[in-house]
């Protein structure tokens, strides 16, 4: 989950440390997927292959790419269509079975993703279908100037909140897709039914399921629906969907705190710290005087207006990767006295008029709403009192800045996450992540119990823990297991 829609790479690694929780036994056989034929002509759905339009680099090679046209509402199949972009790549020997793929974002594409599972789980064939909003004729597309109108945290007081709500309310009101009805249809129940609905297209009985980050949630709904077609779930920067508004704030406040910890614990103690006076809290709380007190022009790297959380939102930009000494230059800049270096930044005149925006997918899946500035306050106490430096999570915050006050969440979306497959699920988590932090991955797999093991790469970042062997080699392991 990484706002904006993009993705962060791998992070640098921290230790070496592989560190286990959870429970369930990997070495239980299940039977080995049946390979169906190509495409299966029950299926109401068919596949289209061709050509894809992409970005000048186009698919990876042995990437096929076709569309689909499927219902905006599955209650309703007979309603109103909407295509979408699917992907399949073939084992370059014989099958062992296939995986599924559901990417993050949200915004990323559904063959983003193949590279890490076949480190996992070499010679399988690969399949993936563009989430709701993220390709085709249902391209989520939203007025650019009301999208940096929103701050990154909404305001706590009676009148600016109100302003806010207006503001929210334009922004909400710019969002389009064709048609329009799909805006109601982004979540995770409607994405896991067009992902069976593509499988069946392909006549595949039974697939593994892999899920990064936002696709984490995408891939859970999808074991809890059609668990009988599950073989293996590895599901990596884990999402909890039962979570309220101050939860779900609150537990990513606490974890960029524990990343700013880690940092300022190191910079205590390390030579290369000593542009701050080795004093990281004392440094941020500069760098936010700067900001409070109109000393920063131009704008943040979000693009809007400075603001205390900003500043929050580029130094984990370095520090949240590992990069220390990236986050002391930064952070540097921007406490001096006089802080220097900053570009002016684009204006509301520079702006194009449409953006593809998938941070709006998130207020399908989470109820972010909050009503009143009453209810801000109460939200930034328990943050600030979990995150004394930081505050809050400028990440969460952001999303909750998009959904705060009117864009309710599908039916069903805060349910917890309830597998209905035949062999534990595997969580995979890095130590520190400054966007899906380890907690959400702790709360599902306590939730979920024998059902759910969980692996914690002792790193700092948002993804790259297939990148460690040890790990690489008990996810490959419990692949085997599950579909041997």
């Amino acid at each position: 989950m990484a706002r904006g829609g993009r993705l962060l790479g791998a992070m640098a690694a921290v230790a070496g440390v592989l560190l286990l929780a959870g429970c369930g036994d990997p070495a239980s056989p299940v039977r080995q997927p049946e390979r169906a034929p190509a495409g299966d002509p029950r299926s109401p759905y068919t596949i289209a292959w061709g050509q894809c339009a992409r970005g000048p680099l186009g698919l990876d090679p042995g990437v096929e790419c076709g569309s689909m046209t499927l219902p905006v509402d599955w209650a309703d199949p007979d309603g109103e269509r909407f295509t979408t972009t699917v992907y399949r790549k073939k084992a370059a020997g014989p099958s062992r079975g296939t995986f599924l793929n559901f990417p993050g974002g949200p915004g990323s594409t559904a063959d983003t993703g193949f590279d890490a599972i076949a480190e996992f789980a070499p010679g399988y064939d690969l399949i993936g279908i563009d989430p709701r909003g993220v390709s085709g004729d249902g391209l989520l597309l939203c007025d650019l100037r009301e999208t940096l109108r929103l701050p990154l945290v909404p305001p706590a007081e009676e009148s600016p909140f109100a302003g806010f709500a207006a503001t929210s309310a334009r922004f909400a009101a710019s969002c389009s897709t064709r048609p329009a009805s799909l805006q109601a249809h982004l979540d995770a129940y409607s994405n896991a039914r067009d992902a069976d609905a593509f499988r069946s297209a392909l006549g595949i009985d039974r697939v593994g399921v892999y899920g990064f980050s936002y696709g984490s949630l995408l891939g859970a709904r999808y074991a809890e629906l059609f668990g009988s077609r599950v073989t293996a779930t590895v599901l990596e920067g884990v999402l909890n969907p039962q979570q309220s508004a101050i939860e779900f704030e609150t537990v990513a406040a606490r974890g960029t705190q524990e990343i700013f910890d880690a940092f300022a614990d190191w910079c205590s103690a390390e030579e290369e710290c000593a542009p701050l006076g080795n004093d990281a809290a004392g440094a941020l709380r500069r760098a936010i005087g700067n900001v409070e007190g109109g000393r920063i022009p131009g704008m943040s790297s979000s693009g809007r207006p400075w603001e205390p959380a900003a500043v929050v939102q580029v130094v984990e930009g370095a520090i949240g990767s590992g990069d220390y000494v990236a986050g002391v230059a930064l952070l540097a800049s921007i406490s001096d006295e006089e802080p220097g270096g900053f570009d002016e930044g684009a204006t509301e005149d520079d702006a194009p008029t449409l953006w593809f925006f998938p941070d709006r997918i998130v207020c399908s899946d989470f109820d972010l709403r909050i009503s009143s500035a009453e209810d801000m306050r109460a939200l930034l106490a328990q943050t600030g009192a979990v995150a004394p430096d930081v505050q809050v999570a400028p990440e969460s915050m952001g999303y909750l800045s998009t959904c705060a006050t009117g864009i309710a969440p599908s039916p069903g979306a805060g349910a917890p996450f309830a597998p209905t497959t035949d062999r534990p699920i595997l969580l995979l988590s890095n130590r520190l992540d400054p966007s899906t932090p380890r907690e959400w991955a702790d709360q599902v797999a306590d939730r979920l119990g024998s059902k759910a093991q969980h692996i914690v790469a002792d790193l700092i970042g948002h993804g790259g823990a297939l990148g460690e062997p040890d790990v690489l080699a008990a996810v490959s392991a419990y692949v085997d297991a599950a579909t041997g």
